[in-house]
């Protein structure tokens, strides 16, 4: 299922007069994106795959935005809906994981230490996030048994 929502950075996370930010797929006549709610059909093969993570062109050059998330528009259970947009995103992480767990830790480090992360439950932060403290809790469990910490070199 897909649907249509509004990236409200489109236009406001650049620090360039010239600069524009994408992420996902960008239909600039109608100024949106289209976000598929379940990511993780998507195929993710780097941290750059991910559908939260953005870019800021400018000139010649482009950065990287670790958290730049679809929002929806204000309406009728948007948080709920925002909510498990989150979750889904972090599907697509696990499935990074499993090419390159260094990647993957580095997409949920930096998206959370992100300056675009907001603050005061939101709902794509609190699904995502939700689902980082499940998995914590399955890891927590997993050193009770003796499995060795993850070392991110």
């Amino acid at each position: 299922m897909e649907t249509q929502v509004q990236d409200s950075t489109t236009r406001t996370r650049s620090h360039s007069p010239k600069g524009e930010v994408f992420r996902g797929q960008y239909n600039q006549q109608w100024d949106t994106l289209a976000f598929d709610l379940k990511p993780a059909a998507r195929s993710v093969n780097e941290r750059g795959d991910l559908s939260f993570v953005g870019w800021i062109f400018r000139d010649e050059f482009h950065v990287t935005d670790n958290w730049l998330p679809a929002r929806l528009p204000p309406q009728v259970g948007q948080w709920a809906q925002e909510y498990m947009m989150g979750k889904a995103m972090l599907e697509e992480v696990m499935a990074l994981q499993g090419i390159d767990e260094a990647a993957a830790f580095e997409a949920m480090k930096f998206a959370v230490s992100s300056p675009n992360w907001q603050t005061g439950g939101s709902g794509v932060e609190s699904g995502f996030f939700d689902s980082i403290a499940a998995l914590a809790i399955v890891g927590m469990r997993a050193l009770a048994e003796g499995k060795p910490l993850y070392q991110h070199v």
